[in-house]
Order: C-alpha cells, then structure tokens, then sequence
C-alpha cells in the first residue's frame, strides 16, 4: 500500500470505481488529505467522483495550492486493466508494476484493477448498445409491424421472426459497424474517447492493431458481452463470424473445402475460402447428451442485410 498523502490506491468504493485524472477529482482526495500535487506520484490516476452524488465536489470552493497546474493528465500504465478476472494475479501486477510490492500491497493492486477494469468494461457495455441502436434503426429492425425502439426489442424481433433476412439484420446490428477497413479500429477509437473524457493518457502506446491495452480489451469484452444479450443460451444458440476447428458442419459445407483442399493439393489454381464482410454463421444446438460433452449443432451460413 502506498503512503497516505501519495496516493489514493489505498481507497476503494464498493463495485466498480472508474479512474481519472479530473483536477476537480484530484482536488477533492487533495482536500481530504490522500492526494498531494507535490508528490512524485502526482500523475497516477484517481478514483472519479463527478458522479458520486454524496461526494459531488464543489469546484470553486476548493482552495487551489500555488503550484497548480490545469488539465494535467494522469498517466495509467497500458496494460494494467484487464476484464478476465482469472488473468488478474501476481504475474498481471509484476508485468504492471514490477517486483517492488509486498504482498499486502499486490493483493490491494489486483482488488484496485478488478475495480477499474468492471468500470471500464460497463462503459463499454453503453457505448455498445448506444451503436446497436444507432444500427438498428439504420437496417430497418421491426418488431411486428412497429419499428423496433429500444435494446429489449431485439429479442422480441427475434422471437417473433425467425426467418434469416431478419436475423441477416440482427447480424448487421450487432457486427455491421466493426467490419471493413475503415471500422477495424472501433475499438481504439473508443479507448481514446475513455481516455480522453476522464482525462488519461498511457504511457506507451499498443504496438500494432493486435496489441491492444488493457481499456480496449475492457471495451472489446463489453462489446461480446452485449451481443451475447440478443442470442438465447438456454437454446444454445450463437453467433459466429468463423467456424474454424469446428467439428460437423453442413454436408454442403463439407464438401466445399473438401473440393478447396483437393484443388489446393493438385495446384489447380484453387485458394482457401476467406470470410468477407457480412458473412456470419448461426449454430443452434438441437441436441445435447447429458451425461457427455457432445452436442449437434445446426449451424446457418447468412449474409448480413
């Protein structure tokens, strides 16, 4: 745990906790005596209390310290947040922070970056569904004969029509907005609005599209999280955009790469099949042993509207 006065780590909110870098933020743990400007550790991010309406701070009430300098961002190191809980252990904190903490003090670490990273991964969640519905009224989803209008409508869309233009528009709704060249960075554009409203920056910058830190991950996870919502789990259905290592597609299917491979063996001027935008896969599960882990699937190959 780090000193009183340095930083604020050592305070937590039940559930999650966003971190920022508002100076009005940082003026409020200032005046409270768990922050200091004169620190060495005056850039690390803070727990936000804007929205906290028993904390809301008055920002011209607050006594300014001399040396104060405005819209200074705090600075999160890149790969801290992290949205699989399981993945937040003693080998997460020493990749962050580096060997330097006792163990009290990794065991605060890894209770403060499963805060954040929950609060990250709810904004996420309403960043999505704010696409979702923008998508929505955009491919035309009805619900009977009345335009669908809010997120629980999908569903109901869904129960009611079945047929695959329909569900070729719920495919749209959900995955139309992350595809192409010009939308494969969602995600990237979305961690730098997070970042940028609660005024934090990271230290370095993700190497290349793969390499995404720890917001993006939040934000991609709540992305999957809120698609996840439309499809039913009690049936077992899903979406998929790849059926690679899949076991038992449609005869149809299966002959296809068979006839793929065979021409790729003999160099017969044949190539691999690769997706291309607005192409998904619909599996349903239509049986199931209950004392094996066996199931047959029934999977649909559609193009998104």
């Amino acid at each position: 745990m780090w000193e009183r006065g340095l930083f604020v780590s050592c305070v937590h909110f039940s559930g999650a906790t966003m971190q920022c870098g508002h100076d009005c933020c940082r003026h409020w743990w200032w005046s409270a005596g768990l922050f200091s400007w004169s620190s060495v550790k005056w850039d690390k991010p803070v727990p936000c209390v804007i929205s906290k309406p028993e904390t809301q701070p008055t920002w011209n009430s607050v006594i300014k310290p001399p040396n104060f300098m405005p819209l200074q961002n705090a600075v999160l190191e890149l790969k801290k947040p992290m949205p699989h809980r399981k993945r937040v252990n003693n080998d997460h904190v020493v990749n962050v922070h580096g060997t330097g903490l006792t163990p009290a003090a990794r065991t605060a670490v890894i209770q403060e970056i499963h805060q954040e990273s929950l609060a990250a991964v709810q904004w996420g969640r309403t960043q999505a569904m704010q696409r979702m519905m923008f998508a929505m009224t955009r491919v035309g989803l009805k619900v009977g004969n009345r335009n669908a209008k809010v997120f629980a409508d999908v569903k109901d869309s869904l129960r009611e029509d079945t047929s695959d233009s329909n569900i070729a528009r719920i495919c749209e709704m959900c995955c139309g907005d992350c595809e192409g060249e010009e939308a494969k960075r969602w995600s990237s554009i979305l961690e730098d609005k997070h970042t940028r409203d609660n005024r934090l920056e990271c230290k370095c910058k993700p190497k290349n599209l793969r390499d995404k830190g720890g917001i993006e991950m939040c934000i991609t996870k709540a992305k999957v999280d809120m698609i996840n919502k439309v499809w039913s789990k009690k049936d077992g259905t899903s979406l998929v955009l790849s059926l690679k290592g899949e076991t038992g597609p449609p005869a149809e299917m299966a002959a296809d790469r068979k006839r793929e491979k065979t021409m790729i063996e003999k160099n017969e001027g044949g190539k691999a099949h690769r997706r291309q935008n607005g192409e998904f896969h619909l599996k349903k599960r239509v049986w199931k042993m209950t004392h094996r882990s066996f199931s047959v699937c029934h999977i649909c190959h559609l193009t998104a509207c």
